[in-house]
């Protein structure tokens, strides 16, 4: 096999029973495959959890603005969340519920 270098795992009996199920489940084709996909997986989710990594996301809220208050709470969490916040949309749905939107980027 040209790119691949070979390693050889030790494991249990009942852990390779159940991996050799779990490779039957998800339709792969070798042993190999599978491994591959689960190094992948751990070194992808390793990334996210990086917490020097930048982030974007977005933040959906909504809420009932005839309750007492709570314009003012949101708009003291954004307030004090500002260096966070690129952007913040608000949508009127019906009877007094809106939608917020708040766009923000940061360090995790």
């Amino acid at each position: 096999m040209d790119g691949v270098t070979r390693i050889g795992v030790s494991l249990e009996p009942d852990l390779l029973e159940q991996f050799d199920k779990h490779i039957s489940d998800k339709g792969y084709v070798s042993r190999s495959e599978a491994i591959r996909d689960l190094i992948r997986e751990i070194l992808s989710e390793n990334e996210w959890k990086d917490d020097s990594q930048f982030m974007v996301g977005a933040i959906i809220v909504i809420f009932d603005s005839n309750v007492t208050g709570i314009l003012e709470k949101l708009g003291q969490i954004q307030s004090d969340r500002s260096r966070y916040i690129l952007s913040s949309n608000r949508v009127a749905l019906d009877d007094g519920r809106f939608m917020d939107m708040i766009t923000v980027e940061g360090k995790l």
